[in-house]
């Protein structure tokens, strides 16, 4: 199954959901029996590319190595390192919400500026409008008074 196109995404993925070694409710550690079992085809997973991939992320090699206890380090070296990925991300959208939410702001206050600016173009423009039909006027009534 490991060796296999889909088969090896599914071990991965009951790896994942398998409780990890620190669960104080399992007396026996799924994921240790699961490499436990891999440990018997060591050969046949490191000749294939998705074996390989399998082997890897269960940390075969160091169970195989060091066993039980080297194994276990490797695993919350893992973990720790998944546990920081993690905590940057949270953090990083945690930093974008606010950056986002401080954006809106700055957009608010520009949009308010541009109004402003756009009401203020306006009254001009009307003030100078009738500037100018006042100058027209004049130059009429003058012109009809000659």
């Amino acid at each position: 199954l490991a060796t296999d196109r889909i088969g090896h995404h599914v071990l991965l993925k009951l790896y994942d959901a398998l409780p990890d070694e620190s669960a104080p409710s399992t007396n026996t550690n799924h994921r240790l029996r699961m490499v436990e079992q891999l440990s018997h085809s060591t050969s046949k997973l490191t000749g294939n590319a998705m074996g390989r991939k399998v082997s890897e992320t269960v940390n075969l090699g160091e169970f195989t190595l060091n066993g039980e206890s080297g194994w276990q380090e490797a695993q919350k070296k893992r973990n720790d390192n998944l546990n920081f990925l993690e905590d940057m991300i949270n953090t990083k959208e945690s930093c974008h919400t606010k950056e986002e939410d401080s954006d809106t702001d700055i957009n608010a206050t520009k949009k308010d500026k541009k109004e402003k600016k756009k009401r203020k173009r306006k009254h001009k423009r009307k003030s100078d409008a009738d500037a100018n039909d006042n100058d027209k006027s004049t130059k009429k009534k003058k012109v009809l008074d000659t």
